[in-house]
């Protein structure tokens, strides 16, 4: 049912088995996959997943092309995809059921929502409308939206969405590839393709209705009561690279001592200097070491 993926710095394989030993506690009996590189998979708890895939170390170069490609990494056929820089809250049976109930096919949590003639959609930063529309030659279509997505979580039904991820990859082909230039923003330190803009596009290009009233990740760029969170979100995330405030830190140290695990395998490292040491290097300033 869970897909985790984890590479590049030792820091994500840490992310990783606190993530899963934080969904456990709640749902022990839950199916977690994870993909990860060499690095991480000497550093990470193997036990609680269900199926483990070491990729070579060049399939994770382009962080983008790995986000685009979940559905090939998967082996649930339906899925639920979390970066691993989060830790679960409570039970997430509710929103499992949540997946069932409305037998959704796709769902992405959106920031905010708009029509392709608003540039201010919150979370839509990435490129104009305009600027992708023009270049994908995708007209006006006053049925779909313009979302400010986060894919920190991504849900799929691999047999209902085949043809949307089809369509998500070629976009990023380097025939087809938006040349970075039209970006307004790119995505981290490395300054990478985000993989938000091609979802937000082929959302738009499918007209893919997202619930943007379901909140499960809590992204901690601004503060909150911590009773607030709990009660309203399932996870709490490390997005970004200076968006999260330090109580988000002390938070996610909480969580990660009340399950006792702090000093065994993967997991001994506090939030603060994981997210300090969790960014993606390129292949010459990881792999090469």
């Amino acid at each position: 049912m869970i897909l985790l993926v984890a590479y590049g710095m030792r820091s994500y394989g840490a992310y990783a088995t606190n993530l899963a030993r934080s969904i456990k506690k709640y749902n022990s009996d839950i199916k977690i996959q994870l993909v990860c590189d060499r690095f991480n998979y000497y550093t990470i708890d193997l036990s609680l997943f269900c199926a483990v895939t070491m990729k070579p170390d060049d399939y994770f170069l382009d962080p983008c092309r790995v986000k685009l490609c979940l559905d090939e990494l998967t082996v649930f056929k339906k899925t639920l995809y979390l970066d691993v820089d989060a830790i679960a809250l409570k039970d997430i049976t509710p929103l499992i059921e949540h997946f069932e109930k409305t037998k959704d096919a796709l769902y992405i949590p959106a920031l905010g929502i708009g029509s392709a003639l608003d540039e201010k959609v919150a979370g839509a930063h990435w490129c104009k409308p305009s600027v992708w529309m023009n270049h994908y030659g995708l007209e006006f279509n006053g049925s779909s939206f313009n979302y400010g997505l986060q894919t920190s979580m991504v849900f799929w039904d691999s047999e209902k969405t085949q043809n949307y991820w089809n369509y998500l990859k070629a976009l990023y082909t380097p025939a087809k590839r938006i040349p970075k230039v039209k970006l307004t923003n790119t995505w981290g330190q490395s300054m990478q393709f985000p993989d938000e803009l091609f979802h937000t596009i082929a959302c738009y290009a499918f007209g893919v209705k997202i619930d943007t009233a379901l909140q499960p990740i809590f992204f901690p760029d601004e503060e909150r009561d911590t009773t607030y969170i709990f009660d309203r979100y399932y996870f709490l995330s490390q997005f970004g690279n200076i968006n999260v405030l330090p109580y988000a830190f002390r938070l996610y140290d909480l969580v990660v001592t009340r399950m006792g695990y702090y000093g065994e395998k993967g997991s001994s490292i506090k939030a603060g200097e994981l997210y300090l040491n969790k960014f993606t290097r390129s292949a010459k300033g990881v792999y090469d070491n």
